[in-house]
């Protein structure tokens, strides 16, 4: 069953309910949340945002990193691989630098 505020988009139809693409619904479906920062940004900015969002505690990340992510990461965070998985994939602890009380 379709929800009754869907019926006032543009994108509803009455045989195939809601036919706004996925792509779109952010900002064409007004029951869409808006979406995050991070969803904007490529992974190692993602990433960074994270930890600097989470500083001083670290943030962890599980996934693949190749060694230009990792290099552009380490620039701005302290990052340390704890696990590394069978699949390839590692556990990442990532820890924002904050140059200021550095200094």
């Amino acid at each position: 069953m379709v929800d009754k505020q869907c019926s006032r988009c543009g994108f509803y139809d009455t045989d195939f309910e809601c036919t706004c693409p996925s792509c779109d619904k952010w900002y064409a479906c007004p029951l869409e949340p808006e979406p995050k920062p991070e969803e904007f940004m490529i992974k190692t900015e993602a990433l960074i945002y994270k930890a600097k969002s989470k500083y001083p505690a670290n943030f962890h990340y599980k996934g693949r990193l190749t060694e230009e992510e990792l290099s552009k990461i380490e620039k701005k965070c302290d990052v340390k691989c704890s696990s590394v998985y069978t699949d390839g994939s590692a556990m990442y602890c990532i820890r924002y630098i904050d140059k200021e009380i550095l200094q």
